[in-house]
Formats: C-alpha cells, sequence, structure tokens
C-alpha cells in the first residue's frame, strides 16, 4: 500500500485550515455587520424616543425649559458677572441701612447702630457668597469636562437658571420682619428669614415661588466617576474569577452574597440607613449613560423593555403604586391591562424622574439595583463560558420557576419532618403530618428491634 506523502498532507492540513479561518471571518465579519445594523437602528429609535419623552410633559414645562435654554445661551456667549437686577436691590437695602444708621445716630442709639452695621456686614458677605453661586452655576452648565448628573432636578435646574442667567423677568427681595410674622414660606416650605435674599421665579406651571438664593443651586451633583469604575472593577474581577476557574477545567458556585454585599455597599438599603451619597449614586445609574460609557442606563432599559408587564425587578407591582393614571383605551379593570407608548412614557418619567409627584427612591433603589446585579450575574456566567440564552429564558420565566422552586423546598422540608420552611427570606408551613410521621418512624424502630431480638 502506497503511503500519502507527509508534505502533501501537511499542505492539505493548512489548505483546511485556511478555509476555516476564511469561513469564521466571514462568519464575524457577517455578524459584526448585522450587530451595527442594529445598533444603528436602535440609536435611530432612541434618539426619535426622545421627542415622545417630550410629549407627556406639560405645555407650561416645555415653555419654561426652553426659555431656560435660551436663557443659558445668552449666558453661555456673555458672562456679565454679577447682575444688574441684584445691583440694583443690593443698592436700595444699603440705603435703607443708611437710613437706619442715621436714625440710630440721631437717637444715640448704640445698640441699633450696632445692629445695623452688623447687617451691612452680612450684606457684604451675601455678596461674596452670590458671586460664589453664580461662579458653581457656571462650572456646572459651561465648563468644559463638567460632569453635572443627567438626574439632577430639572426644575432645580430651572430656578437656578432663572437666578443666575441674565434674565429680565426675575425679581429680587428682601424677606422683611412682616413676612415672617404673616407666615410667608419659601418653595421648599421653609419659613422666610428677616433680611435674607429671595428670588421670585417661576415653577414649571407657572407659577411664581420664592427661592433663597443659596438655595440656588440646591442638590447639584456630578456624576460619580469613581464609584463607577469600582462597580466595573468588581464586575470585571467577577469574570476574571470565573474565565480563571473555566480554564481549569472546574465549576464554581456563584458568590452571590458577595454581590449583594457590593450592591448594597453601594446603593444603600432600604431601611432608613442610606446615606444622601448613595440616593444620588442611585439617581446616577439610572440616568447617566457616561458613568459605564457604554450609552445603556436603567431608565433606558425601561423605555426599552419589551414588555412592562413581566418587569420582575425587585418584586415590582403594579398594584402597589400609587401612580394611578386613568385607564386608556385598551384597559378594562386597571391602567395596566394593556400598557400602551403613552403609559409606558409616563410609568418610566414616575419610576426614574425625581420631580414627578409619584416619585420614590425606596423603589428606583430596588430596581436599579436588581438591574445592576444582573449585570454583574452575567459577567460571571459569562466567564464560566455557560449559554447566555439559557439564562435569559430562566429570568423570563422567573415567576414560574419560583412556584417550582417553592413545590420542591416545602416537599424537602416535609420528608425531613419539618412543620415549617424558609423560603426567599419568608416562613410557611410544611402541611407535613408531623403526628403520623412520629408514628410511622415509632413503628420502623418498633419493627427493626424485633427483628433484632428473633
Amino acid at each position: 500500500m502506497r503511503k500519502k506523502s507527509p508534505l502533501k498532507q501537511l499542505g492539505s492540513n493548512q489548505n483546511n485550515q485556511q478555509a476555516l479561518l476564511k469561513q469564521n471571518q466571514q462568519k464575524g465579519m457577517f455578524k459584526s455587520g448585522m450587530d451595527i445594523l442594529a445598533e444603528n437602528q436602535r440609536r435611530k429609535s432612541w434618539e426619535e424616543l426622545q421627542l415622545d419623552i417630550k410629549m407627556i410633559e406639560p405645555e407650561s414645562m416645555q415653555i419654561r425649559k426652553h426659555r431656560d435654554k435660551l436663557l443659558r445661551e445668552d449666558q453661555k456667549a456673555d458672562r456679565l458677572g454679577t447682575r444688574p437686577v441684584y445691583l440694583n436691590v443690593y443698592a436700595l437695602q444699603v440705603k435703607k441701612y443708611q437710613e437706619e444708621i442715621h436714625a440710630a445716630i440721631k437717637n444715640n442709639d448704640k445698640k441699633g447702630e450696632k445692629d445695623v452695621m452688623l447687617k451691612v456686614a452680612g450684606l457684604k458677605q451675601m455678596l461674596t457668597i452670590l458671586n460664589e453661586l453664580m461662579q458653581e452655576f457656571d462650572d456646572d452648565h459651561f465648563k468644559e469636562g463638567s460632569f453635572l448628573s443627567k438626574a439632577v432636578s430639572q426644575q432645580q435646574v430651572s430656578f437656578a437658571t432663572q437666578m443666575f442667567c441674565k434674565n429680565d423677568e426675575l425679581i429680587i427681595t428682601f424677606a422683611a420682619k412682616e413676612d415672617v410674622l404673616r407666615g410667608q414660606l419659601d418653595y421648599y416650605g421653609n419659613l422666610v428669614r428677616e433680611e435674607e435674599q429671595y428670588a421670585i421665579v417661576k415653577d414649571f406651571y407657572n407659577n411664581p415661588v420664592l427661592v433663597n438664593i443659596i438655595n440656588g443651586n440646591k442638590d447639584m451633583f456630578l456624576t460619580d466617576r469613581i464609584k463607577a469604575m469600582e462597580y466595573m472593577g468588581f464586575v470585571n474581577k467577577l469574570n476574571a474569577e470565573a474565565t480563571e476557574a473555566r480554564k481549569g477545567k472546574s465549576v464554581v458556585d456563584i458568590d452571590l452574597g458577595r454581590i449583594n454585599y457590593k450592591m448594597d455597599t453601594l446603593f444603600g438599603i432600604n431601611d432608613g440607613t442610606a446615606t444622601e451619597k448613595q440616593d444620588q449614586l442611585v439617581l446616577i445609574f439610572a440616568h447617566d449613560d457616561a458613568v459605564l460609557e457604554d450609552s445603556n442606563t436603567f431608565k433606558r432599559h425601561l423605555y426599552e423593555h419589551p414588555n412592562l408587564q413581566n418587569l420582575n425587578y425587585g418584586g415590582f407591582d403594579f398594584e402597589t403604586m400609587q401612580f394611578n393614571p386613568l385607564l386608556g383605551p385598551g384597559d378594562i379593570n386597571y391602567w395596566h391591562d394593556e400598557i400602551d407608548e403613552l403609559d409606558r412614557l409616563r410609568l418610566v418619567d414616575a419610576i426614574c424622574n425625581q420631580d414627578n409627584e409619584f416619585f420614590d427612591i425606596k423603589l428606583l433603589r430596588t430596581l436599579v439595583k436588581e438591574y445592576y446585579t444582573i449585570k454583574a450575574e452575567d459577567a460571571w456566567w459569562k466567564g464560566m463560558g455557560f449559554d447566555k440564552g439559557r439564562l435569559d429564558l430562566m429570568r423570563l420565566k422567573q415567576k414560574e420557576l419560583i412556584k417550582e422552586r417553592f413545590k420542591m423546598e416545602k416537599a424537602k422540608a416535609a420528608q425531613d419532618g419539618k412543620k415549617d420552611f424558609v423560603f426567599d427570606g419568608k416562613v410557611y408551613p410544611t402541611g407535613a403530618n408531623l403526628k403520623k410521621q412520629k408514628e410511622e418512624q415509632d413503628q420502623i424502630i418498633k419493627s427493626a428491634n424485633t427483628g433484632l431480638n428473633q
């Protein structure tokens, strides 16, 4: 029998490898092309959705936001320092203090004279604070590289814009003793304080409101890049550990306790111990597409969710929400019988927008933690080389799987002779007939002893 030439065999193997490589390249090219086309369409749909989101805003809010935009554009083009409206009211206040000093000197009122001088010093200090607030506003909105979070209150941004930009409609006033006596409140429900400076601005519903100047930049916060890096470092470590285990041909259990601890540490928990920083981080991870540098946020995930009725995050329940719009065309008993596009827009705004009357930071915390927990679990799952589609399917059928797990654990507890068992943190009865089980056990023991004695 004639042997094949080793050189021919080598050439044949090389040709096969080249053909396989070319085939894989073609597959990769096709997949990448389809991914690019899909992402292009997703991006286009997202951009179009931004217009729909504006649709649910009241007309007065849209007008106010448009005016604020013009004010900021004008401010960006021409930064004027302290606005004339402030200087004018300061001049009037100084004149008032001069009259008070003159009266105190005339009456030889040393205490009154000292009190007025303290007011003048306070006015000078307030002017310094005002300039610092204006500089802070400019840094937040116009400085290159500013990381002002998209999650900040848009109502508060509107107030700051009206107060710190050149605004012919702005009215500045000092609270008088009469204002305090009649119980005048500012926008935040605080009693006004005598001699402090207030701006009269318009809210999103065109109502004039009082805002203390020192609250002009209230609750403005930056995207926390350090915490974002901490989260990504944690996710990457999970993936690396799972990948290492897979390479070592071993299967390890996912450390869910460790993941839960990290999420609690980052975002806080809903027992009243969450800090202001943790609340802000919840909002940042819900809104800021720059936080993980992939344009994906929890808010966008909700807008693009294929079936909000099947939203399983954190035991999410439409029935317990205060959000309760009128029934729509496809609804019978509840607003969520059929979630149309308008329902979707309003629901996501209620969940994510802190200016919404139905906003609940505790609900958002629960949902955000679950969303970013899933990202961490997915990273570990991918590192282990498991089928991603399998995990997605299990999550989709989460409610059915919960019922199956309940049956299995209940049966096991009953078989072990337990009266109650713990399932997902709650105690349930097994329904086991413990008396009957005890009688059966006694009978088995009696039979065994009888056999030994024979």
